[in-house]
């Protein structure tokens, strides 16, 4: 991954796996077992900006299992990559961005 910019923050949000309780959704091993996501805290640490797991929906748990998402960790969040805009070339066709135009590449000197 990228390095972040300093406009991103750390946050709290409730745990997603167990539903802020802190305790393991499954009783396993027994019922008062401290989350195996953020292990009996009820919070997460995410960075913002964050967007809601695809994956399991933002519940932290895999559809049909007693297992924590594989791409948010048992958070339910995500942490999504600040957009970046983006510019092509004068003349070039495509998607969004282009009717923009780059920089002028730097002018080598003649030798």
């Amino acid at each position: 991954m990228g390095a972040r910019t300093a406009a991103s923050e750390w946050v709290s949000v409730p745990c997603a796996y167990c539903g802020g309780r802190g305790t393991d959704p499954f009783g396993i091993p027994y019922p008062k077992s401290n989350c195996a996501v953020c292990g009996g805290r009820r919070t997460v640490r995410v960075q913002e900006p964050y967007a809601p797991c695809a994956l399991c929906g933002g519940t932290g748990k895999m559809r049909s299992r007693r297992l924590t998402c594989t791409a948010c960790k048992g958070k339910g969040v995500v942490t999504v990559p600040e957009r970046r805009q983006t510019c092509r070339p004068v003349g070039e066709r495509g998607g969004p961005g282009s009717n923009t135009t780059c920089p002028a590449p730097p002018v080598r000197a003649r030798e």
